[in-house]
């Protein structure tokens, strides 16, 4: 029993031993006067130092790194791109974080002197293709960004945090790191220079893997929270199609109420109606759309794509079952959806002669004017198409 009892204690003596560290670890960092020597050694001893040694350890690497670093910057002033080093900057940053992290006596001396020192990460994040380097500078800047050594330092916001933000996301996006591209790309929304690019990478990182239902409406929740007014239409569009036409009505009446104009609301509502084949009510949204703004394209090809089903829908279901001939007054409102579509596809072509936005509009006139058998028009389209 004795002889446990010692052995016991012996490990007991050991785990105190190394729970108190290296009480010299800085002066042994200190004495390889090399950075990558010094980080070895605080490597080696990471786990067994206490904070306040953590932080002395780190003061002596912020040490080692600053001459690099203030070369570096030397060299930027004086546009010389030989002796530019940025990831020479990155690491100081990355050091005096650290020392604000475990309290170095010098933490405040420390980040004061790279708040002059940080604004070149930004250039380095930009100007860099190398998708490791780019998350490297733009992360050294985010997590040294509202240091707790600051405090009462520096006033207002960091001014280009979400530009590292947004280079962070697409460092994130480029390795398919969706969670962390999506988490960087949302506060960078707000930067004006960036705004657009981040809202779609983050959009883009919310619209993966839609599987489920729920992952549908969070990808709408994402929308709505963005700017609902701008993505009104797929808003609408991802409601109806994950069936919920109720919650499609809420919002297009909302945006009616809003503004009796919203073009877009009755183009919406419209296509809803044509989905659901009710192609009378949908026509008097199209109308509405083209009312509001005679020069939209394509509120006009969907007027075009209303009548053309009218005609199409007449012919299946009214036509003579003797002859297979729309006989009578059906053959009246079939000729009026035809000259309706015609109508509204040579607004098409009227508006957009180089087909950059309806391309297949000359197809469409084609086999109307073939439908009411007026093969002069039906020749002069075959002229754009080159196909005399």
């Amino acid at each position: 029993m004795r002889k446990i009892f010692i052995t016991m204690l012996a490990a007991v003596a050991a785990i105190s031993s190394f729970a108190q560290g290296n009480p010299k670890i800085a002066k042994e960092i200190k004495a390889t006067k090399d950075f990558n020597a010094g980080k070895a050694v605080l490597d080696q001893q990471i786990s067994t130092l206490t904070d306040e040694q953590l932080g002395q350890a780190y003061s002596e690497l912020y040490k080692l790194a600053l001459p690099a670093a203030k070369k570096t910057v030397e060299a930027i002033e004086a546009k010389n791109e030989a002796g530019i080093d940025y990831k020479a900057i990155a690491t100081a940053v990355e050091m005096a974080t650290m020392c604000d992290k475990y309290n170095a006596k010098n933490a405040k001396e420390v980040n004061i002197e790279m708040m002059a020192y940080r604004p070149h990460l930004i250039n380095a994040a930009n100007s860099t293709t190398d998708t490791d380097d780019k998350l490297l500078y733009s992360m050294a800047y985010i997590n040294s960004t509202n240091l707790k050594s600051m405090a009462g330092v520096l006033a207002g916001d960091d001014p280009y945090v979400n530009l590292a933000n947004f280079f962070a996301s697409v460092s994130f996006y480029q390795k398919k790191d969706f969670a962390n591209a999506a988490k960087y790309s949302k506060p960078a929304i707000a930067d004006a220079q960036v705004s657009e690019n981040a809202e779609q990478i983050y959009l883009s990182c919310i619209a993966q893997n839609l599987d489920t239902k729920q992952d549908t409406i969070k990808y709408i929740k994402a929308l709505q929270e963005l700017n609902p007014d701008k993505y009104f239409t797929q808003i609408a569009l991802l409601y109806y199609y994950t069936g919920e036409s109720g919650k499609v009505d809420e919002i297009v009446k909302q945006a009616l109420a809003k503004d009796p104009n919203n073009k877009m609301a009755y183009l919406v509502r419209g296509t809803m109606l044509g989905e659901q084949k009710k192609y009378e009510e949908a026509l008097g949204d199209y109308k509405k759309v083209v009312e509001i703004d005679p020069n939209y394209i394509t509120g006009w090809e969907n007027l075009g794509v209303c009548y053309t089903n009218i005609a199409s829908d007449i012919e299946i279901n009214h036509a003579d079952k003797r002859t297979g001939r729309v006989l009578g007054d059906y053959l009246v409102k079939q000729k009026a959806a035809f000259d309706g579509a015609i109508e509204a596809y040579e607004k098409v072509r009227e508006l957009d002669p180089d087909r950059k936005t309806v391309s297949n509009w000359p197809m469409q006139l084609r086999m109307l004017y073939n439908a009411i058998g007026n093969k002069a028009k039906v020749e002069e389209i075959n002229k754009i198409l080159g196909e005399n």
